[in-house]
């Protein structure tokens, strides 16, 4: 067995206090469950894993990734396998004869597998896929588990969606997606269904789209909020602003994705990328946004522009208790992050920028030729003469508070 340093493992201790180590990995016993450890390479993954004793041998059960394993449900693989332990039987082998009789083709467990493997941990980003995970995990499988996925109905759909729907409306819409997803693969990649009976069923639950637009004045008072909120929450809400991006965009910037002398932000696209159409977006600086960008704090060793607290290689969190100190310093309500990108939206019509211009800006696919994009790198320069305008105007709106 390792040598054991306990702790009693949260959240917020592995966040704040649990640091990747320069090379190879640290391990992190749970004072709670002795067994269970958490296991941190140099690159910062994270996962799960049980030691055990068996006919005088140390032997390791992976259960797997933290956080797609809660702290919670890693505890109870641990004290699981101190059960199979005890009856004198291997975990592992006990797992592995599980998954070979789950796996039996067409069996609700195996295509759902099989769609994770294939399909969700393949082709989604990674937040995504969580999703996907989390519904089969909490909806689909505990309904229909041990049954053929043919003998799925149309009105064991609605039930299970009912079910959903009585707990969370808006989570139902997700499951629905999720459904209607998984059904059409098996049917269009894996031929075993022949229809879906998820067919033409629409959400459960309407959701408005938000048209909020910041005023002058509330952007006014926003702006004096991220000054005094301050790194890195209020530098990220500036960058918001100012260029139109994402939230997942911004907090995962990195220095080496800035070219400062041509002023150019490059942001990743493809399944590990942050762009949401995981096509790669060429950025044009304004003079205001380097000039910000330049006077952030930059951490030795540390790529990341927005690291979380203990400056390590992973971008910060902690948005919701930040929005809320926003809120109280500026007297804003009713605002979201992603409204500032619609502002600046809005802001460029105002300002009579072509729109083909404005929804370059916010990198929105044109599928207007055989419903492909093209000119992935065009509109560098107008997109640069847009921002810029922008950012002019929002400072004459900012002088004016002064």
């Amino acid at each position: 067995m390792p040598k054991r340093n306990s702790v009693k493992l949260t959240d917020t201790y592995v966040r704040k206090s649990i640091k990747p180590p320069v090379k190879g990995r640290v391990e992190v016993f749970d004072s709670q469950e002795d067994s269970l450890c958490l296991r941190v390479s140099s690159t910062g993954n994270m996962s799960w894993c049980v030691y055990y004793r068996l006919q005088g041998r140390n032997r390791k059960y992976t259960v797997g990734a933290y956080p797609t394993y809660s702290i919670a449900e890693a505890r109870e693989h641990a004290a699981e396998t101190k059960k199979v332990v005890a009856k004198g039987l291997d975990p592992v082998a006990e797992r592995k004869k599980e998954i070979a009789e789950i796996l039996e083709p067409g069996m609700v467990e195996a295509m759902a597998r099989l769609f994770i493997d294939r399909y969700v941990d393949k082709k989604l980003k990674q937040t995504t896929a969580r999703d996907y995970k989390t519904h089969f995990r909490l909806y689909i499988l505990p309904a229909w588990k041990g049954r053929a996925v043919t003998s799925i109905t149309k009105k064991d759909v609605v039930v299970l969606l009912d079910k959903v729907e009585d707990k969370a409306p808006i989570q139902c819409n997700r499951v629905h997606a999720t459904l209607s997803k998984w059904f059409n693969w098996m049917i269009d990649e894996r031929a075993v269904l022949d229809f879906s009976p998820v067919g033409r069923m629409k959400k459960r639950t309407p959701e408005n789209q938000r048209s909020r637009i910041l005023s002058e004045e509330e952007m006014q008072a926003l702006w004096k909020a991220f000054n005094t909120k301050g790194w890195p929450f209020g530098s990220i809400a500036k960058i918001l602003l100012l260029t139109a991006k994402r939230r997942a965009e911004v907090v995962g910037i990195r220095w080496s994705e800035i070219d400062f002398e041509n002023k150019v932000w490059l942001i990743p696209g493809g399944r590990e990328g942050r762009t949401k159409n995981k096509i790669e977006d060429a950025v044009p600086l304004s003079e205001q946004t380097v000039e910000l960008i330049k006077e952030l704090p930059r951490f030795e060793g540390v790529d990341l522009i927005f690291p979380a607290k203990g400056h390590v290689e992973s971008p910060a969190s902690g948005f919701s208790r930040a929005k809320r100190k926003m809120d109280e310093l500026s007297g804003v309500v009713d605002w979201t992050l992603h409204d500032l990108r619609r502002t600046v939206r809005s802001n460029m019509s105002a300002l009579r920028i072509p729109k083909e211009v404005a929804d370059k800006v916010l990198h929105h696919v044109d599928r207007s030729v055989d419903g492909m994009h093209y000119d992935w790198h065009s509109y560098l320069d107008e997109k640069r003469e847009a921002l810029q305008v922008w950012a002019n105007r929002l400072d004459e709106v900012l002088e004016k508070t002064n």
